[in-house]
């Protein structure tokens, strides 16, 4: 018992070497594929697998985390295996997904693929494709070879509604019921017939279903270990009797109390007079520490993926693989990752092995109540410019301002190179760009499976960061397109959200940091692969090498940044958010009154200076752009004076004044603050339904100076204690209030209980902007005086004190000045953020609107990239050479590995109007998606005009499809010259009045009050205002009337004679088609069965119309043949007059990702 015991406290089993060859089961994993793959792969199983393997009573939990899940178990030897399963919502499969939670599942892992067919094909090999004999003969052949009479238990853990899953269930063991493999209880004989597998049914399994049948049962129920003493429960119905560990409390100082070994030891005895097996599911606490101060347990170090080294260099994080056999101390702050820092360094930098990170460091941390239970979640993302921070930060103080009502997370991330490498050749080698962003959104997959062990409820998480925090929680907020839901998270809380450049995976800058870092460890010039090269390098190496690189690139930035993949992040932040596509609820962002002195050259001093800085910061901008943001940038003469904070609201403004500088200098930094910093803070607010917007201002207010509010000591960042408590309790309370309630606003009982002293005496703290009812949400209607409001947090009083402050470079050095002292006061107002220092909505608009423009690569190496810039952007307007489209042997996968199209080749012509014709998930959206850059296609397979949509980021191509109307921001009450004006209609008056004009819009209507046919009308606009050569619609006319759609398709039809545009449009609807398209595309499937000029199919069309036109008959055959090609769905049904083959179908409909 005592060493029982003391197992049960490791957090896995004892670690053994599994009987097959780690060569064997490698091979199995790379060969692993397809469901009909795992199948094929176990011809060999007999003969050389588990020939040596001895089977131990080892459970494999959670084994679906694994490549080939029953493979790897049993070559363990493992006798037990689970799987987690779950309903297909898909209409009509029947088959069960397994996984851990509903992000994971995929619909190739499947119980059937993963489970039922391998087990079925085992066993047919080791029974020499024989059925186990009938009742009364116990021989049989199990899994294991070695020991043929072992039965293999399978643990199917409910996930889904079980009254709902348990028939489907059923259903799937038929197939091992059949053969008589199950082990089953008969009433005849009264006792268990044992077979190669017992099945278990746990979680949400339906025991009064189970038992339903009293004279034969082959699925066996996992008893309640805290009931056993409910007599319904016995060895007729029930195998095991568990209990979660979480069920016997902490454990401290690494061992059971005596209340809880008797807890354990009366269980255990009960569960076996019964004649089942105990069992403790889960895992003991880990052995962190309670802070008598704090009244908070803290856990710090704990893994939640796997190293990543050797082979897992730059692939996504992996499911932790080792077992422990001792207890893992979670009292240290784990290793920090490898760290690079932001240009300008010394040239010659290096790493001692003292400043050396560690890169397994996927770790986190967590602080929690000790009674805590259902609490809300907070995980902390650090900051560092993805290139440098650490975990290791204490938020006692947030959780005790907050009474602890919440459990916090801090993590780490793989950084610099490590993290964020990207290069084409990565891609091609197999590795992964953004792994740091891969491990974060893993992070919180953690959360959602264990934080309920620490009393967080995992359904009420936000995730929170600051600087590149911030930045990390706006790209999980975009993350995968914006398709995750509420899934990982509820909310987020941005603070000085980094967005620098995005580029292309494949980029310029991308690609030249690659090569620097491949150069710098000696893997540039090898015969083979670079990539695997550097898989192989010596850790110090690739340190070293990572610092150097970003330390010499453009000043203030880091060499190693999240890039747009095509998977992660498939568009850039402005874009998406403009288009409202998110994870998430809410936002509560702020943003610091001056972010960017740390990050810009501070030796500008002219206007020259000013425009070669634009220049360098944006060397592929169009002239005509930068003009306009040297416009919009202006500033008054300015003459050399006192460096002084502003107002905000009236003059002087940022534009040309702070605490840091004035005139030019202040013009780049006000600049580069708004385009990296305060401008995402700007879009994220207005991304989601429901947000809040708030400023640090506070002198000197620079980048991070906000973190001695949140949670750092008072004097941490740039100071000498700037904040009085008052200010810093409300700051953490409006966090707290936001985690807690969704709401950050504070109720007057909060404010009173900050600012009251005691005795009748408040501490004169003015915190009351910050209450419920007075601090409004963040909102973008127009003309309301409700619109664009944020909450300024600012102090007055105390003294004026001179800090030290130097640049980057160390160039530049002057006091700065702030106030500290007992006389500080909290000052807090409701301010106007579009009219804020001089107008800082319009700009922001203004960024946002020339997203496509901003991400470009400075870089010496422009020629080529300006060149296909310009043809781009000059083709916008020239009407002299129409756009062409070419589609060659273009085959995709979705994400999840299954096939979306096969093998299309097309070519468009210029000037063409194009109909995609084809049923319901035949492929038409996915393939729009991709011919629009909204979707990376592999390389060469997609041409505009010699371009690449996705790489080269095409100006002159407009997608419009359905989803912008179901997005519920464009249903709420705001107005159509707003969002006219949003997409560039006040720079194209003449193009916006004629679309107003041919889609018969009013300016005045309310988009909450319109039907949904205007709203369509309004998004055709807003679509279509900006120039374009290129329209690619996906059922975009579908809520029009007859008379609508008809001049719709007219103007159509005239923007490709008169503009010499191409058109493209996928639609079910061919009312007043007629003579409008030029060409056809029919789809059926993933793949083009034909396609060409209209002419080619007239002699197909039927001169019987039927009522319906010539095209509409042709289209009725082509879907018809389609159907019948395709077969009945859920492989169901036979061959006859509606199929031409039985039981083939099952494709389903599309998939929208």
């Amino acid at each position: 018992m005592e060493f029982y015991l003391a197992r049960l406290t490791s957090y896995t089993p004892h670690h053994h070497t599994p009987g097959a060859p780690p060569s064997r089961i490698n091979t199995l994993i790379e060969q692993w594929r397809t469901p009909n793959d795992s199948v094929n792969l176990l011809s060999p199983w007999t003969s050389d697998l588990t020939k040596d393997i001895t089977p131990i009573p080892c459970h494999s939990h959670n084994d679906y985390w694994r490549s080939i899940p029953l493979f790897e178990a049993l070559a363990a030897g493992c006798t037990g295996v689970e799987a987690d399963i779950w309903l297909n919502d898909k209409a009509g499969s029947e088959d069960l997904l397994v996984g851990h939670s509903l992000r994971s599942l995929r619909n190739d892992r499947t119980l059937q693929s993963l489970y039922i067919k391998p087990i079925i094909t085992i066993l047919e090999y080791q029974n020499n494709f024989s059925t186990a004999p009938e009742e009364g003969i116990k021989k049989f052949n199990g899994v294991f070879q070695s020991s043929p009479n072992t039965t293999l238990t399978l643990l199917l853990d409910f996930k889904s509604d079980g009254v709902k899953l348990w028939p489907s269930a059923n259903q799937q063991l038929e197939a091992l019921r059949s053969k008589n493999w199950l082990t089953y209880w008969s009433n005849s004989t009264r006792k268990i017939n044992w077979r190669p597998i017992i099945v278990v049914a746990t979680g949400n399994a339906p025991f009064d279903l189970l038992v339903s049948n009293n004279t034969y049962r082959d699925v066996f129920y996992d008893a309640p270990l805290n009931d056993i003493s409910n007599p319904k429960y016995d060895s007729t119905n029930s195998y095991y009797a568990s209990a979660s560990m979480g069920t016997l409390g902490k454990i401290w100082l690494w061992r059971f109390s005596s209340i809880q070994l008797g807890k354990i030891k009366t269980q255990i005895a009960a569960a076996n007079k019964k004649s089942l097996k105990a069992r403790y599911w889960d895992t003991p606490s880990w052995p962190g520490y309670y802070n008598a101060t704090s009244k908070l347990n803290i856990f710090k170090g704990i893994r939640y993926a796997a190293p990543p080294l050797g082979k897992l260099r730059w692939q996504k994080p992996q499911q932790p693989y080792e077992n422990r056999t001792s207890i893992m101390q979670a009292t240290a702050y784990p290793p920090r990752c490898p760290q690079s820092n932001d240009a300008p360094m010394p040239a010659n930098y290096n790493f001692t092995r003292s400043g050396l990170g560690n890169e397994d460091c996927l770790f986190l941390s967590v602080w929690a109540s000790p009674d805590a239970k259902g609490l809300p979640v907070m995980v902390w993302i650090h900051g560092g410019g993805y290139g440098g921070g650490s975990g290791n930060n204490d938020f006692s103080e947030l959780a005790n301002t907050n009474s602890n009502a919440f459990v916090i997370v801090a993590i780490q991330y793989r950084l610099g190179a490590f993290g964020f490498l990207s290069s084409s050749d990565l891609v091609a080698s197999g590795g992964v760009p953004n792994a740091g962003l891969y491990d974060i959104n893993f992070s919180l997959q953690w959360v959602q499976s264990h934080i309920s062990k620490f009393g967080g409820d995992p359904s009420r998480v936000t995730i929170a960061g600051e600087s590149a925090g911030g930045g990390s929680v706006m790209l999980q907020t975009i993350a995968y397109g914006g398709t995750l839901g509420t899934s990982l998270f509820r909310n987020g809380i941005v603070a000085s959200p980094y967005l620098p450049m995005q580029y292309d995976y494949d980029g310029l800058k991308p690609e030249e940091s690659y090569g620097k870092f491949a150069d710098a460890v000696g893997c540039s010039k090898v015969n083979g692969s670079v990539f695997g090269c550097l898989v192989g390098i010596d850790t110090i190496a690739l340190q070293n090498a990572s610092a150097y690189v970003s330390a010499n690139g453009d000043y203030g930035q880091w060499a190693f940044l999240p890039v747009t993949d095509g998977e992660f992040l498939i568009k850039r932040p402005s874009e998406q958010f403009l288009a409202g596509e998110v994870n998430g609820v809410r936002i509560l962002s702020g943003s610091n009154a001056n972010e960017a002195p740390s990050f810009v050259p501070q030796n500008i001093s002219t206007t020259t200076a000013f425009n070669t800085y634009t220049r360098s910061l944006f060397p592929l901008m169009s002239n005509f752009t930068l003009d306009r943001l040297q416009r919009i940038y202006s500033i008054p003469p300015t003459n050399q004076g006192p460096l002084f904070a502003t107002a905000g609201d009236s003059s002087p403004t940022a534009l040309n004044q702070s605490v840091f500088a004035i005139g030019q200098q202040q013009r780049a930094n006000n600049l580069y603050s708004e385009t990296t910093f305060v401008c995402p803070s700007y879009w994220t607010a207005s991304a989601f339904s429901q947000s809040w917007k708030y400023e640090y201002s506070v002198p000197p207010a620079q980048h991070g100076g906000d973190l001695n509010a949140y949670y750092a000591p008072n004097r941490t960042y740039l100071g000498y204690g700037t904040l009085s408590p008052a200010f810093r309790t409300t700051v953490q309370k409006i966090w707290g209030r936001f985690i807690v309630y969704d709401d950050p606003t504070l109720p007057t009982d909060v404010i009173t209980s900050i600012i009251n002293i005691g005795n009748g005496t408040q501490t004169g703290d003015d915190i009351s902007a910050a209450g419920t009812g007075i601090w409004p949400e963040w909102s973008t209607k127009e003309h309301s005086d409700e619109s664009y409001k944020m909450l300024n947090l600012n102090m007055t009083g105390g003294e004026e004190t001179k800090i030290l402050w130097t640049s980057a470079d160390g160039g530049v050095r002057f006091n700065v000045t702030e106030n500290t002292g007992s006389g500080l006061r909290a000052d807090l107002k409701i301010v106007d953020a579009w009219d804020w220092e001089g107008g800082r909505g319009a700009r922001c608009d203004f960024w946002a609107r020339i997203g496509s423009e901003v991400p470009e690569l400075p870089s010496k190496d422009l020629n080529k990239d300006k060149q296909k810039k310009a043809k781009m952007v000059n083709s916008v307007d020239d009407q002299t050479s129409a756009p062409s489209i070419e589609v060659t042997n273009l085959t995709y996968k979705f994400p999840d590995s299954t096939l979306g199209l096969t093998d299309i080749t097309l070519s468009l012509p210029p000037s063409s109007r194009t109909l995609l014709i084809g049923a319901n998930g035949a492929g038409k959206t996915t393939l729009l998606r991709l011919l629009s850059g909204k979707r990376l296609a592999p390389t060469s397979t997609i041409s505009i005009s010699g371009l690449d949509p996705f790489k080269d980021s095409l100006v002159g191509v407009t997608y419009l499809g359905l989803e912008w109307v179901l997005n519920p921001i464009v249903r709420t009450d705001i107005g159509v010259r707003e969002l006219l004006a949003s997409v560039g209609g006040t720079h194209y008056p003449e193009r916006r009045d004629e679309l107003v004009q041919v889609l018969d819009i009013d300016l005045d209507w309310r988009m909450h009050q319109v039907s949904d046919g205007e709203r369509r009308r309004v998004q055709l606009a807003m679509g279509l205002i900006r120039p374009w050569r290129i329209l690619l619609l996906d059922e975009i006319t579908v809520d029009l009337d007859l008379l609508s759609r008809k001049r719709f398709l007219d103007f159509l039809r005239e923007e490709t004679e008169k503009r010499k545009c191409t058109i493209v449009y996928a639609t079910h609807i061919l009312d007043n088609l007629a003579g409008w398209p030029t060409d056809l595309v029919h789809m059926s499937l993933g793949k083009v069965k034909e396609w060409g000029a209209i002419e080619k199919f007239e002699k197909e069309m039927s001169a019987d119309s039927n009522g319906n036109s010539r095209l509409g008959e042709l289209v009725l055959k082509w879907l018809g043949e389609d159907l019948k090609e395709r077969g009945p769905r859920n492989n169901q049904g036979s061959a006859g007059t509606s199929y031409l083959v039985g039981g083939v179908g099952g494709y389903g409909s599309e998939k929208k990702v």
